[in-house]
């Protein structure tokens, strides 16, 4: 019964007043951890740390995450984002920092100097190339990218289930972080959509 009053309200609005990304978006939270993920992800790109991924569920809203740190320039003007489902010809597990290269159209290795690239949608890049091993190229990046150059990668995926391994890759190259929603966040969700 309240799904369906939910509906008509919704059906009721005027359909001609945009509804932006900022109006319904709710951050999802770090599990297991006390700071908002905002503030863990300042801390991380200014940290040692060069690759973080960033799980979560179907629908948690992980895109939606990174088209807000790009359009709220949460980096400082330093983030830039490739969404994989559109790159996924570039991507050679084997090489893995050449293939962030050629995804974001630069050799150059100095142009990726004290920068946050955001590679969004791993597990997508996962089932869309069957030749592409996820949990190499994990295990693979952080030690292929150029050392002293202050480069952050922030990787959004699905969870590891089913999509690649769990990393094994050494811990202080890598981190993997889980985000959810509590019951809160997603009631949050439905009173602003």
């Amino acid at each position: 019964k309240s799904t369906f009053f939910f509906l008509t309200d919704f059906l009721d609005k005027d359909l001609n007043e945009p509804i932006y990304l900022s109006d319904v978006y709710v951050h999802p939270k770090l599990i297991g951890k006390s700071e908002s993920l905002k503030e863990y992800l300042l801390s991380w790109s200014s940290g040692n740390t060069p690759v973080l991924l960033l799980c979560g569920k179907a629908g948690i809203g992980k895109t939606s995450l990174v088209s807000e740190l790009i359009s709220k320039d949460l980096f400082n003007g330093t983030a830039h984002a490739v969404f994989l489902r559109k790159k996924v010809d570039c991507f050679d597990s084997l090489n893995p920092w050449e293939s962030v290269k050629q995804s974001f159209n630069c050799d150059d290795d100095d142009e990726y100097a004290d920068k946050v690239l955001i590679l969004d949608g791993f597990d997508e890049l996962c089932v869309l190339n069957n030749e592409f091993k996820g949990e190499e190229f994990l295990n693979k990046i952080s030690l292929d990218m150029p050392v002293g150059k202050n480069i952050h990668i922030l990787i959004t995926s699905r969870e590891y289930n089913g999509y690649f391994q769990e990393v094994l890759s050494k811990r202080e190259r890598i981190v993997v972080e889980n985000i959810e929603w509590s019951e809160n966040e997603m009631k949050d969700w439905c009173n602003r959509y």
